[in-house]
């Protein structure tokens, strides 16, 4: 090697000598040969050598003497300010409406789009079921929509399982009290005994040392109530912070007075005719809380062998995850024996039995005998029992009735003694010599020690296994026999099962079906629990749907269909809607020791990685385990989690609800969703900037129908227009809205005897249709819910009242055959009747939304509803309308075609906006409140009561148009990607000509050809057929392939430069060459086809088809640059 030192930076060269060069002394310190040091180099190695030497004094000169000029230091550039996210700071009271007079801020932000609204909405009470009415009781034709929450723990806060939960029944709940039912979300929490009672025992010990113990039952119930007094209404503020409009009047707290009323009624009743019974049976027990547990408690942890744990109260870690073998000695036999086999040998302490199986050969002579108890003074029968697995182990099992599930059973049917060898505490108890008040760790060593000393250790041996762990301790739970109440549930599940198959109650998505009914078909008891949910029977039950995770379908589900139906008679919800589980963004399950446990007020807020790391060292992790969780959360959130804010997290959780499939949430793709709502801003705004107040009043709402009736006839139609659009858009529960519409009504009618001047028409019928309106006696109603009051709407009472007794003449008189108002036209708002292509376009995506939200809501299919929004606002509303209005919103406003796109854009905006409320309360509710008022149409107070778009109401689509733009767009994407190819910039306009080869390919272009200027940057698009003109020489043009029917020449002389340009293209043809040749080259790899997976071939395969499409693109960019050189 060739060792050179220059200036203090190394070199190394592969070299046959060895040579050390100090260039500050300019000295050859060895030129011998490594090899053979006595022999001289060649002329021609000292030539190179001094060719070497010459390069290196020329460096060392070089240095010198920019050692010697002092570079002038540069000055740092200043670093880009960060414009903060804007704060809403008017001074709005709590509950007042939020001022959205003042200007937009530039860009969108999360803390002040969600400013205000949440308190102005509970004060308006958009979000009771009285709303709009006098009384729950009374009849709504559209129905009614009712559905709890599935109670958080009060002790807890929301983690993103309940946020999934929440954003997918606010969802739910929003939409279907914008289609016009009489709706009910219902909250509240559980009391979570288990759960606050740790919580609170924690505070006490660390404030006062004090135990439960040491203040008593009544005392200590005292001090829960006066914690939860002050902390339980974390979650409730958190369910704010998410925007879940429930009615917060009828929240319910699981200890309430009320429920603990039902709960007693429950389980009185149910005793009374013998479901509930008092039974001892195995529960599990944490001996940390002294307490059962429930299943959904236990944490199965799996074992993949022998793994050392830690548990509560005990200063070592404890062994699991090895088999142990023993002998028991046959009595009266002194050389014959039993060996069993246990994970949890401190347990042969309460054996009572060993059993065999009766067909297994081996121990038929044992059959009837007993074996010795080495440690306590009794004797064990050998039964014989076909639960044992020949096959396993030695085929001799130990049995523990007392402290394991199997062995019960078996300790049932052979009559066997249940003794329990464990106190509450987890201490040895009992008949049990020299172990008897040792802890239950402590009494495995000890035994398995006491058992070598006997001779009657045989082995140990790995066993991967699971471990049951508390959930709320931590602690290993122990299986206890203890005095429980039961449920004798099997009638009811047999009906529970036959509802299911009736069809009457439905689960969703179907494929639970089968989980359901494994259980039901199984279960003939369970452990009575105390948790149960009531509402206000007469009026909302049975209520519409439950939704939750799928994870407690049997654990509290079904439950509720048990009591619901053998204590009311009915099901308590029609549907259940499952949801996935929430999985980090690489599949793992959360975890707090993995650090990837995320809180959704991180992530609606944002939050540093210094901040995250803070709320580990506050947690109860172990240390080891804290710097685990840290790593795992640098590597995830290396700059912590992004502000994102509430609407972009519940889109985000809806979007990811593909039925069936477990959820694995990356935060960033809930960014991209807050960058969603940038663009939402962003396109109001612009709107808004281009809206002419001529074309849309500020204040329709004082636009009377009076003021209006002295103009021509053709005024006094559209009114009437404007009236029936008002009429069709009411929602009956919204109070504010129906009088304003009455009144209108009336003072038009105040002035005309009927709706077109002077005599009955279609246009009375139609209307009167459309208000639903009825006589009974004295009273007039309308809408079937509001009643008209006798000293009001004196002009309408009279119209009703002359339409109903003129109505039946009209008809059989044949006058109803002239032409009619349209109902469903008058319906529509007045922009439909634009004739520009792109207008028509927009409206047609607009319809194919509205239909795809409507479908997806109705089949619980979320994401076809997101996915429906996002693309429309996003595709085509931003990418395509937006920029094709630009040019004519910027230029003369009087035309009708831009009338016409001020009309189709508030529309779009205001359709829009509703289909996404149910998903995005916070920035719909924003921007539905700056949309200027259509004359003709009716803006309701808040998007909340706003009414769903219908399909009916916007039957707009148009295939052959839709068509025809997506041909326009895939020829705008060819110019436009060739543009890239060369560097244009979108301020650099070029000449496009098309040429087509058949007629209907140019009569397509040439109606869209100002279209495709505009979207495609050109100045001049020219459009010819080919087959009626030749086509020029294409130097200085790039030649575009659109389809087999169309070309285009996209002008590039002198607006690139060929040469630069060429340079350009070799170096990026030559990064894709070698991107395309690493996946040619893994393709031909031997074990391709088996060792790479589907789905990893096939992005591959994709991925390399990209690469060889985009490299065609390229040679054909590179062949037009040549032709201008």
């Amino acid at each position: 090697m060739t060792f050179i030192n220059i200036s203090g930076i190394n070199l190394f060269k592969k070299n046959s000598g060895t040579m050390s060069v100090d260039v500050a002394n300019s000295e050859v310190q060895n030129c011998t040969d490594d090899k053979n040091p006595s022999v001289p180099k060649t002329a021609k190695q000292l030539e190179k050598e001094a060719k070497k030497l010459a390069k290196l004094e020329k460096f060392k000169q070089k240095h010198d003497k920019q050692k010697d000029t002092k570079q002038p230091t540069k000055e740092k550039p200043e670093k880009k300010e960060v414009k903060e996210s804007a704060i809403y700071t008017y001074d709005t009271p709590m509950g007042e409406k939020k001022n959205t007079s003042c200007p937009m801020p530039d860009a969108y932000s999360p803390k002040y789009v969600e400013a205000a609204w949440y308190s102005w909405w509970e004060k308006q009470q958009f979000f009771k079921p009285e709303y709009g009415r006098s009384s729950v009781l009374e009849p709504n034709p559209k129905g009614k929509f009712v559905i709890v929450i599935p109670p958080p723990n009060v002790t807890g806060s929301l983690h993103l399982g309940h946020a999934l939960a929440s954003s997918v029944q606010d969802a739910l709940t929003r939409w279907n009290r914008m289609k016009g039912k009489t709706t009910l979300w219902v909250p509240g929490c559980d009391h979570a005994g288990i759960a606050t009672q740790v919580v609170v025992e924690k505070k006490l010990w660390k404030e006062e040392g004090k135990t439960r113990h040491d203040y008593g039952r009544e005392q200590f119930i005292e001090k829960i109530w006066e914690w939860k007094n002050q902390k339980g209404h974390r979650i409730y503020d958190q369910l704010r912070k998410m925007g879940c409009s429930v009615d917060w009047d009828r929240a319910s707290f699981t200890m309430d007075p009320k429920l603990c009323e039902a709960v007693t009624e429950a389980f009185l009743r149910l005793h009374s005719e013998g479901y509930i019974y008092r039974s001892e049976r195995l529960v599990n027990w944490s001996c940390t809380l002294k307490s059962a547990i429930s299943d959904i408690e236990v944490d199965k942890v799996e074992l993949p062998g022998r793994t050392l744990l830690s548990v509560p109260g005990y200063k070592d870690k404890v062994e699991f995850g090895v088999l142990i073998s023993f002998a028991y000695k046959i009595e009266g036999q002194e050389d014959a024996e039993l060996v069993v086999a246990t994970t949890r040998v401190e347990t042969m302490l309460g054996d009572t039995a060993v059993a065999v199986h009766p067909d297994d050969p081996r121990y038929k002579q044992f059959h009837g005998l007993r074996v010795v108890h080495p440690f306590c003074s009794r004797t064990l029968p050998i039964v014989c029992d076909d639960f044992v697995d020949m096959n396993f182990g030695t085929g001799a099992v130990k049995i523990t009735p007392a402290h394991d599930q199997n062995d019960y059973e078996v300790g049932k049917r052979h009559e066997l003694p249940m003794i329990n060898i464990l106190s509450e505490e987890g201490i040895i108890i009992g008949d049990c010599g020299e172990f008897t008040g040792m802890p239950r760790f402590v009494a495995r060593k000890a035994v398995l020690k006491a058992l070598k000393e006997k001779n009657l250790y045989r082995e140990t041996k790995d066993n991967p296994m699971v471990v049951p762990i508390c959930s709320r301790s931590k602690d290993v739970v122990e299986p206890l026999l203890k005095p429980q109440w039961y449920v004798n549930c099997e009638q009811m599940a047999k009906d529970a099962m036959e509802a299911v198959n009736s069809g009457e109650l439905k689960i969703i998505p179907e494929h639970h079906k089968k989980t359901w009914f494994h259980w039901m078909e199984n279960i003939r008891i369970f452990e009575l629990d105390n948790r149960y949910w009531t509402e206000d029977l007469e009026a909302f039950f049975p209520n519409t749907l439950l939704e939750t995770g799928h994870d407690i379908l049997f654990f509290w589900v079904a439950r509720m269909v048990f009591f619901g139906q053998k204590l009311t008679g009915k099901l308590p919800f029609k549907e259940v809607f499952l949801h996935a589980l929430v999985r980090d963004a690489h599949g793992r399950k959360m975890s707090k020791s993995l650090g990837n446990v995320i809180d959704p007020m991180d992530v609606i807020s944002g939050i540093t990685l210094e901040d995250l790391q803070n709320q580990l060292n506050s947690s109860n992790l172990d240390p080891k385990e804290i710097e685990k969780a840290k790593q795992g959360q640098k590597e995830d959130y290396p700059n912590g989690i992004p502000e994102c804010g509430t609407d972009a997290l519940r889109f985000a959780l809806c979007a990811y609800t593909s039925q069936g499939r477990d959820i694995n949430l990356d935060i960033l793709r809930v960014q991209g969703y807050r960058f969603f709502c940038n663009k939402l801003w962003n396109a109001t705004r612009f709107a808004l900037m281009y809206l002419d107040s001529d074309i849309n009043p500020s204040d329709s709402e004082n636009v009377s129908a009076k003021s209006l009736c002295h103009q021509n006839s053709m005024e006094n139609s559209s009114h009437v227009q404007y009236l029936f659009s008002s009429i069709k858009a009411l929602v009956w529960t919204d109070n504010y809205v129906v009088a304003r519409v009455l009144q209108e009504i009336d003072d038009y009618l105040a002035d005309h005897s009927y709706m077109e001047g002077y005599c009955l028409s279609q246009t009375d019928l139609n209307v009167f249709e459309a208000l639903c309106c009825e006589c009974v006696g004295n009273g007039d109603s309308v809408g079937g819910v509001v009643v008209l009051q006798e000293d009001k709407y004196m002009h309408l009472h009279r119209w009703i009242r002359h339409v109903n007794a003129l109505s039946k003449d009209f008809k059989s008189t044949g006058m109803s055959s002239k032409p009619k108002v349209s109902m469903f036209a008058m319906s529509r708002p007045q922009e439909t009747v634009s004739k520009a292509p792109m207008d028509v376009w927009i409206h047609s995506r607009l319809a194919a939304a509205v239909k795809a939200c409507n479908d997806g809501f109705a089949a619980y299919d979320l994401p076809m509803a997101t996915t429906a929004c996002y693309n429309f606002w996003l595709y085509e509303l931003c990418d395509v309308y937006l920029e094709y209005l630009k040019p004519i919103l910027q230029g003369d406003k009087t035309t009708e075609t831009a009338r016409s796109a001020q009309l189709t854009l508030i529309t779009c905006l205001d359709v829009g906006l509703r289909l996404l409320s149910p998903f995005m309360p916070f920035i719909t509710e924003e921007l539905y409140q700056r949309l200027p008022d259509v004359a003709g149409s009716n803006r309701h107070i808040s998007i909340c009561v706003a009414p769903y778009p219908e399909n009916d109401d916007y039957p707009w689509q148009n295939s052959e148009v839709e068509a025809e733009v997506e041909f326009i767009q895939k020829l705008v994407h060819v110019v436009r990607s060739a543009r890239s190819d060369y560097n244009l910039p979108n301020k650099t306009k070029t000449e496009a000509n098309v040429y087509c080869m058949d007629d209907r390919t140019t009569d397509i272009v040439e109606k869209y050809a100002q279209v495709i200027a505009t979207l495609a940057y050109c100045c001049k698009v020219e459009v010819a057929k080919s087959s009626n003109e030749e086509k020029p020489s294409s130097g200085g043009y790039a030649i575009l392939t659109v389809s087999g029917e169309c070309e285009v020449h996209l002008l590039l002389k002198g607006l690139v430069d060929p040469v630069k340009e060429l340079e350009k293209l070799e170096k990026k043809k030559e990064k894709l060459e070698q991107q395309a040749s690493k996946f040619e080259v893994a393709a031909k790899a031997p074990d391709y086809e088996s060792k790479v997976p589907q789905d990893v071939r096939a992005a591959y395969d994709e991925k390399l088809t990209q690469l060889r499409a985009e490299l065609a693109r390229l040679n054909l960019a590179e062949e037009a640059l040549k032709s201008m050189g």
